[in-house]
């Protein structure tokens, strides 16, 4: 089934940042209330001197409705603290490298602030990677009510195991299958190719259970693998695929949703403790409503999306019930392998499932 989605929705990236900030009752600049009634006034006289701090982002600048949003963080806390506060953005891992060296230099307290996708996060921390299990979510609104809540708690105390404050999770979408060699529709279609990952070891896996060779590639290096040949399709969530450009090497799409990733903001848990209470909570006020943003713009984006790869060529296939059966039930030996103490946690994953009222046994039936 070939089609694709229209939509006169304005990209993530040319929202207007100051038009998001003055909307309202009240303008955030001039009244923003922070939990606790800390800062009641951006007039208020500051208890500390100014404040300067840098954010390693792994995206480049304006590509993305993360990316967007890693830069519209930093201008938020600058309104709400009268510039008292600065966060200077480095985009496309200009400061460090991308993900995982970012993120060690934000650990190490090289600088405050990084970014990194849950899928390359397992070199800190193993907490996310219940969250990663295919198809533990169905929608949106699943993740968002399990990283709001419990489940999301339980994270980022894990987190801060390991010296980092996580600010924000922020909406990358289902990940879905793109390749170049032919329509898939089922799991032996995948048979035989070479599908680019990350460095998840659950995507990894469940790749491979689905009947294809993962081969994990950095970020950098996707478009020139796919356009040599090196790997003949790659996973992810179809905004990225678009605003990546990858979707200009690539001919097929297919809406398996294996797995739910996010990209998250984090901070160095010694630099946050350090800051006066007022900066703390300025912090968190601004990551509440930088996430609220980043996941209204990211739906939009996917629409925006498929309007362009539709326009470009590529072919998208939703797969019917019985077919979507076999994608889910391939991934079997992933929950059996991983569902267990150090890695994805049992006591986790079974939260997750309660909150929608599922079971694992309910996922595998038949």
């Amino acid at each position: 089934m070939k089609h694709s989605k229209k939509t006169g929705a304005a990209t993530a990236s040319s929202i207007s940042r100051r038009r998001f900030l003055t909307q309202g009752s009240s303008t955030l600049c001039t009244a923003a209330l922070i939990s606790g009634g800390v800062l009641t006034s951006s007039r208020r006289a500051w208890s500390a001197p100014k404040i300067k701090m840098r954010l390693s982002i792994s995206t480049k600048r304006g590509w993305h409705s993360t990316d967007a949003a890693f830069s519209y963080f930093p201008d938020l806390v600058k309104e709400m603290t009268n510039g008292e506060m600065e966060i200077q953005p480095f985009a496309g891992g200009s400061l460090g490298g991308v993900d995982v060296p970012g993120t060690e230099g934000c650990v190490n307290g090289l600088w405050e602030f990084a970014t990194c996708a849950a899928t390359n996060f397992s070199n800190f921390t193993s907490a996310f990677r219940a969250t990663e299990l295919p198809y533990i979510f169905l929608t949106k609104e699943d993740t968002y009510r399990a990283i709001d809540g419990a489940p999301g708690q339980y994270i980022s105390g894990e987190v801060e195991k390991v010296g980092l404050k996580l600010l924000q999770v922020h909406d990358y979408g289902f990940r879905n299958y793109f390749n170049n060699v032919r329509p898939v529709h089922t799991p032996a279609d995948m048979k035989g190719q070479k599908v680019r990952t990350s460095y998840s070891p659950i995507e990894i896996a469940i790749i491979e259970s689905q009947g294809a060779n993962p081969t994990p590639v950095s970020w950098a290096e996707v478009i020139p693998s796919l356009a040599q040949g090196v790997v003949d399709g790659t996973g992810n969530a179809d905004d990225l695929i678009q605003a990546s450009g990858q979707y200009e090497v690539l001919k097929y799409a297919t809406e398996t949703k294996y797995m739910y990733t996010y990209n998250n903001l984090v901070m160095n848990k010694d630099a946050y403790d350090g800051l006066p209470a007022d900066f703390q909570n300025v912090i968190d006020e601004a990551s509440r409503q930088t996430v609220a943003w980043q996941r209204e713009q990211a739906t939009q984006a996917v629409e925006e999306a498929w309007k362009i790869m539709g326009e470009k060529g590529i072919e998208r296939y939703t797969p019917t019930a019985e077919e979507m059966d076999l994608f889910v039930k391939a991934t079997k030996p992933v929950w059996d392998n991983n569902v267990k103490e150090g890695e994805a946690d049992p006591a986790l994953v079974k939260q997750i499932l309660e909150m929608q009222d599922r079971s694992i046994d309910e996922i595998f039936k038949g």
